[in-house]
């Protein structure tokens, strides 16, 4: 029997836990104002059933696909797609489980209507691009971040996640911090005499709460989706010319893909095609798991053509 003072302890500490799931379960009024925490769950994200998410979405439009006329839902543009599948980069662990292709292709299309651009097959119209999309898991060795050595495969791999996350610019920054980092390091001495305030990527982190989490994700296993546009004609005659490609990626820890890539991939509606410029846009979602999303239908843009030639095969994206 424990002593009164410890068993009146106990019963307050079970008491305060019951109340933090109750608040971290709740939802708050549309008009109430969030608290400093709004963020905190007590329960790990693998046992909330609607977890809060933090997905990054980064478009990058070359100098083609500037020069092209804004797509809208106004004045929309017409494409059609091909799936490349499901792909498990990485050293770690295969997951093994996704969404099928055909739900992937309708999530896909549903969100991509959001910014005006329109299957042309189901508008009946001409298509102007192709858009190539692909998705799944990239993975760290299992032994990295536990205590082992990072190999230079872990660090290649790494800058090849920051690509998923910010593109080629946040790569690159990532490979100058490292090469920091390494300079510095290889001088305990110097290292000793170096404040964190001089560590460039300290204060990358301090610049704000997209860095932080950018950092984080970077060293973390990701689920992703990519999806790129070309020139259709130009990639008719087999000289495929970049329009743009958006990224979206999530950190995996703790959620599944088909709990997640709904909420990814609509939750981007209206970021594809539209470049983002700098950092990534940072959406906070709760997971809608599974979407049932019904055919898109098309109506009030004129007279449809004749339905636009079937697409040929994909060449290989150019490096």
């Amino acid at each position: 029997m424990l002593p009164p003072v410890r068993r009146l302890f106990r019963w307050s500490l079970a008491l305060a836990s019951g109340c933090a799931l109750a608040a971290a379960r709740a939802d708050p009024p549309a008009d109430a104002k969030q608290p400093v925490f709004n963020r905190f769950a007590a329960a790990p994200r693998s046992m909330q059933a609607d977890p809060l998410l933090d997905i990054t979405v980064m478009t990058d439009v070359t100098a083609a696909g500037r020069k092209l006329p804004k797509v809208s839902k106004e004045h929309p543009a017409y494409y059609l797609a091909h799936s490349e599948g499901f792909k498990e980069l990485g050293e770690g662990t295969p997951s093994g489980e996704t969404l099928a292709e055909a739900d992937m292709a309708r999530l896909l299309r549903r969100s991509l209507a959001d910014g005006g651009y329109l299957d042309a097959a189901a508008a009946g119209r001409p298509p102007t691009l192709v858009v190539l999309f692909s998705w799944g898991l990239y993975s760290r060795d299992i032994d990295y971040g536990q205590g082992a050595a990072a190999t230079p495969q872990d660090t290649k791999e790494m800058f090849e996640r920051a690509e998923l996350i910010g593109g080629d610019a946040f790569a690159q920054k990532l490979r100058e911090m490292m090469r920091w980092k390494a300079t510095v390091g290889a001088s305990s001495k110097r290292r000793e005499h170096t404040s964190n305030i001089a560590d460039p990527m300290y204060r990358f982190r301090l610049e704000g709460r997209a860095h932080d989490l950018m950092i984080e994700m970077a060293n973390s296993d990701l689920y992703y989706v990519i999806a790129s546009a070309y020139d259709y004609a130009a990639y008719r005659r087999r000289q495929p010319v970049l329009l743009w490609r958006t990224r979206i990626a999530i950190d995996a820890n703790g959620v599944s893909q088909p709990q997640v890539l709904p909420t990814m991939v609509l939750g981007a509606g209206g970021y594809f095609g539209r470049e983002t410029r700098g950092d990534p846009a940072i959406l906070t979602r709760h997971a809608v798991g599974s979407v049932q999303v019904g055919e898109i239908k098309v109506i009030g843009y004129g007279t449809a053509p004749e339905a636009p030639p079937d697409a040929p095969p994909p060449p290989p994206p150019p490096k």
